[in-house]
């Protein structure tokens, strides 16, 4: 693997991760 593709995982992991938290605050606030 090389570093451009584990920083590609990392990003993807990340942006799943904020959609985790940020949905049930949409489901909140709505």
């Amino acid at each position: 693997m090389t570093n451009g593709d584990s920083i590609e995982v990392d990003f993807r992991q990340e942006k799943s991760i904020s959609q985790v938290l940020t949905q049930p605050a949409a489901l909140i606030s709505s």
